[in-house]
């Protein structure tokens, strides 16, 4: 494999952020993802073609992202993404992002490849990413794997209707639409920012779905981030009860 980190810059655009002017949570995901499919088409090929003539479709199982600093509106920022070693027919990917010479945001993934006619898993050593960047796993201060503990009180927050626009090339809602949805049934969410974001999919949200969204009070961060006051829980559910995403949100008072 090639050793480095695959780069790709941006300009954060006005209707990218909210009204305090920092980043919405999905465009942060959005930039991360961005990256790694472009990456795909400089590296191997346009995932498009992956899916439509390949029949392949890489599929993320969880995605924890620290947030160290705020981005805002017109920041210039670096977003660098790579692939690690593991086994059997896991394909893990780590990002950084930088605006100038500041660490803004550093992130952990795991992806699965999948053969979309007879949804199997694809082993690594049946699908050549020898020419993918490379590098050592990102390392973070926060878990990169977590369950909601038992203990927690969940309440039904809302229901969301996946709706076309929400969807991806997989009929199924993309996996950086999550964190807007649930966002905004943090209380008071102006008065927070974002320190970090933690997703375990478990099962796709087909378009046409209910995902009905239940959530915890705020809670003190425990283990899961160093640096919030308070992190929140989010469980998703799709058709007759079945588990679609668990999330954690940290959060500290906007100053």
């Amino acid at each position: 494999m090639k050793n480095g980190k695959f780069p790709r810059e941006y300009q954060i655009r006005s209707f990218e952020t909210n009204t305090t002017g920092g980043l919405k949570p999905t465009v942060i995901l959005q930039y991360l993802q961005e990256t790694a499919e472009f990456q795909l088409k400089v590296q191997d090929m346009d995932y498009v073609d992956m899916y439509t003539k390949l029949h392949k479709a890489y599929v993320v199982s969880r995605m924890c992202i620290q947030i160290h600093r705020q981005l805002h509106k017109y920041d210039d920022v670096t977003v660098r993404t790579w692939t690690s070693d593991d086994r059997a027919a896991n394909f893990p990917r780590s990002f950084d992002v930088y605006r100038g010479d500041e660490l803004a945001i550093t992130a952990f993934s795991n992806w699965a490849l999948i053969d979309t006619d007879s949804k199997t898993l694809v082993k690594r050593s049946e699908y050549d990413i020898s020419n993918y960047a490379w590098g050592e796993k990102q390392e973070l201060d926060i878990p990169t794997r977590f369950k909601i503990p038992k203990d927690v009180e969940m309440s039904k927050a809302g229901i969301h209707h996946v709706a076309y626009n929400d969807t991806d090339i997989n009929g199924h809602m993309n996996n950086a639409m999550y964190a807007d949805v649930l966002y905004n049934y943090v209380p008071d969410p102006r008065s927070w920012d974002i320190t970090s974001m933690n997703f375990h999919y478990k099962h796709e949200a087909p378009l046409g779905s209910d995902m009905e969204i239940h959530k915890s009070e705020l809670l003190p961060p425990g283990d899961m981030d160093p640096q919030a006051e308070k992190i929140i829980y989010f469980q998703t559910f799709t058709g007759e009860g079945r588990s679609n995403i668990e999330a954690c949100f940290g959060l500290t008072a906007r100053k």
